[in-house]
């Protein structure tokens, strides 16, 4: 038994919004089934789409023990979101690593399918938020807490906190990470 208990700053956060599901959602989605298509529903009639991308739906799938679980897997992110954003070259080349000093030392930890929900999350600033149970992958100099909720179960007695974030737009960024900058030609030098 498990139940999901959403703040009333949820509606206001996620509406005409589109919403970038990270890999924690697929994996819980899993076990909380029932809840999390209520979940779902609700969101979608703010009017938000829902959305990932490959780097997700790879990252959710690599631990398939076979051909069906794969498929199976690949299935249920389909059930949940509209559509996969488009990741371009571009941001595997000069706004990942923008994003990587921006990070500063936090991004030793960051994983490629994290730094491309930032560099989305950034590009599109006003309309994108990121979904995710992990906050350690977005640093909060970057990214700003918009909202969360809980997913409590009952049966194992714990509760699990998602956050949705936004890309701070227009704000200073930590300052440490913009004065300690070098460019990657220099790195390679």
């Amino acid at each position: 038994m498990s139940a999901i208990i959403i703040p009333s700053s949820l509606n206001r956060t996620v509406r005409n919004k589109h919403l970038l599901f990270d890999t924690s959602f697929f994996i819980d989605y899993e076990d909380h089934k029932d809840e999390f298509v209520d979940f779902l529903g609700r969101i979608k009639k703010l009017n938000c789409t829902l959305v990932t991308v490959d780097q997700v739906a790879i990252e959710f799938i690599k631990g398939s023990k076979s051909e069906e679980d794969m498929q199976k897997r690949l299935t249920l992110i389909q059930s949940c979101i509209e559509s996969y954003l488009p990741v371009s070259a571009q941001v595997y080349s000069q706004q990942i690593q923008e994003l990587i000093l921006n990070y500063g030392r936090r991004s030793a930890s960051a994983d490629i399918t994290d730094l491309v929900l930032g560099v989305l999350a950034k590009n599109h600033q006003k309309d994108l938020l990121i979904l995710t149970k992990n906050s350690h992958d977005f640093p909060s100099h970057l990214f700003k807490l918009k909202s969360h909720f809980l997913l409590q179960n009952k049966k194992s007695n714990t509760v699990q906190i998602y956050c949705i974030y936004q890309y701070r737009m227009g704000e200073n960024i930590d300052s440490e990470a913009l004065t300690n900058r070098i460019s990657f030609k220099q790195l390679s030098s």
